[in-house]
């Protein structure tokens, strides 16, 4: 049997990276112009992650390093 879970439930809604992944969301909702000219290559668009989204996945491997 073949269940769909999707993981926003299992995170309780007090716990602390869901207020700092909200925050992430909002901050890196649209490109930034900072990042175009790494994107951007003889006038054509690379076909790599947007840096965002890096950014957005090393947030909490950041913040659980910390003690």
């Amino acid at each position: 049997m073949l269940a769909f879970i999707d993981p926003e439930t299992l995170i309780p809604a007090d716990q602390r990276l869901a207020a700092i992944k909200s925050f992430a969301n909002a901050a890196l909702a649209e490109p930034s112009p900072l990042f175009d000219p790494v994107h951007w290559v003889d006038g054509q668009r690379r076909s790599s992650n947007p840096h965002e989204l890096r950014l957005k996945a090393d947030l909490p491997i950041c913040l659980y390093s910390v003690r």
